[in-house]
């Protein structure tokens, strides 16, 4: 009998002591449930601060993981599509075939492998229209492999590319695009656009503003076939062989994920350091303006602050006729019909024989007034040629205005110019690219002088933009 009783007490006890250890374990959650509540709170406030001063200026984080479609432009970028295709890799790697089927939806119907230093090759005329061809790296290493587009060429051979290569077949040839991280892009993209001895915060700088544009077009659908978001040329950004340098990774991993909360976020090589003014309007302001001597320093002393070129009247002529199909006999006349206040030609007007041509527009001028083989001569001395742009708009036109009496604006006369014994007009110029937005060489300049990536962005898009 005292045995049971014994018994019983010591199961008694047993249970108190469980009962109790559940009960200071549930006190010990709730406690833990409210200190972590209130962290939880304090931390959704201090990001609440933080938003307040970083969420309209740079958004980090909001283009991670997301990939980029990159039009490959064809030999010397002429043509948007190829007539034939030829792909290798570092690494095996799968050429599947897609088809569409009668509700527009793409179908795989093939998938053939392919291995190291194999080639795959297809021509327009062997892909049905509509047909999608994919090539996509395999094996154990397939995120680190490239792919070779072993039938064009670009400034270092044969371009690579990470990611995967997609082949469309429209009605005027083969599309090429490159799918592949949108920062894995930006690599390449930071290494074409900027030299990499460019200080580290330069380089970051430009990695913000590749990445700002390249989520723009993403977001705003800028291609017009749904094929790409972009192109590889230099009319969104350059985006040349996978090589990249140390420095343009650094930039890039540095900045992830971060963008500009802005829509049109642009930048170009060097500015004539005429950006700040409004007073520029008129030909003999910009042309006094370009005369006097930049300051040591300016824009990394880039050699393209000043340039001049002596234009052949019949290089004008081929290109009115190639650029805006304008058939005419010689051209007769050039001359400046508006610029901004910056000094900014907007407008020209161009006199071949007997008929006057507008040509409008910052592009399009430089595109009409491309110099071609003609040298261009650099503020240090040094030439370039084969330019199928004007460096800038940012020009005038030399007509001897200083003999002038009579109080004209500067304009050229080819009359004049062959009395002199010329068949050219003399363009003297600064800046390189077409002005708006960021200046690369001015960013250099600002690393330079120790500002930090966002501090020099502050100094070209506006302060409610980016802050420190």
């Amino acid at each position: 009998m005292n045995r049971r009783k014994l018994l019983q007490r010591l199961i008694y006890f047993v249970q108190l002591a469980v009962m109790a250890a559940l009960v200071c374990g549930m006190i010990r959650m709730a406690g833990r449930y409210v200190v972590y509540g209130e962290s939880q709170k304090t931390a959704g406030r201090s990001k609440e601060k933080e938003s307040e001063g970083s969420v309209s200026d740079i958004i980090r984080n909001t283009a991670q993981d997301v990939n980029v479609r990159v039009r490959i432009l064809s030999q010397d970028f002429e043509h948007e599509t190829h007539e034939q295709v030829s792909v290798a890799s570092d690494g095996p790697f799968d050429v599947i075939t897609y088809e569409g089927n009668e509700n527009g939806e793409q179908m795989q119907t093939e998938c053939l492998e392919y291995e190291t230093g194999e080639i795959f090759t297809v021509s327009a005329e062997n892909m049905a229209e509509g047909e999608k061809i994919s090539i996509c790296p395999s094996g154990k290493y397939a995120d680190m492999q490239c792919l070779t587009l072993a039938s064009i060429q670009r400034a270092d051979g044969c371009p690579q590319y990470g990611g995967e290569l997609h082949l469309y077949r429209s009605q005027e040839g083969i599309a090429v695009v490159n799918e592949l991280p949108l920062e894995r892009y930006l690599y390449c993209v930071v290494s074409s656009e900027i030299p990499s001895y460019y200080l580290l915060e330069a380089q970051k700088a430009q990695a913000v503003c590749a990445r700002t544009y390249a989520w723009n077009c993403i977001n705003n659908s800028k291609n017009t076939d749904n094929f790409a978001d972009l192109d590889d040329s230099v009319r969104f950004q350059v985006y040349n062989n996978y090589n990249y340098s140390e420095m343009s990774e650094r930039a890039v991993d540095g900045t992830e994920g971060e963008i500009l909360d802005a829509e049109n976020v642009l930048y170009y090589s060097t500015s004539c350091l005429s950006e700040h003014r409004d007073d520029l309007q008129t030909d003999r302001a910009f042309a006094d303006f370009l005369k006097q001597e930049p300051e040591c320093g300016s824009e990394y002393d880039s050699p393209w602050l000043r340039w001049e070129v002596d234009l052949p009247l019949e290089q004008i002529r081929e290109n009115l006729s190639g650029q805006m199909n304008v058939e005419g006999g010689e051209v007769t006349g050039i001359r400046t019909v508006q610029r901004s206040g910056n000094g900014q030609v907007q407008q020209l007007e161009i006199l071949c024989g007997d008929q006057v041509t507008e040509v409008e527009g910052e592009y399009q001028i430089r595109c009409v007034l491309s110099p071609g083989q003609t040298s261009v001569k650099l503020r240090d001395g040094t030439t370039t040629e084969g330019m199928t742009m004007l460096p800038s708009a940012f020009f005038y036109i030399d007509d001897s205005a200083e003999s002038r009496s009579d109080g004209e604006e500067p304009c050229s006369d080819a009359a004049d110019q062959e009395d002199r014994g010329k068949a050219t007009v003399r363009l003297y110029g600064g800046g390189y690219g077409h002005g708006s937005g960021m200046s690369q060489c001015g960013a250099a300049a600002m690393a330079e002088e120790g500002m930090g990536y966002r501090e020099i962005l502050s100094c070209y898009f506006d302060a409610d933009i980016v802050k420190e």
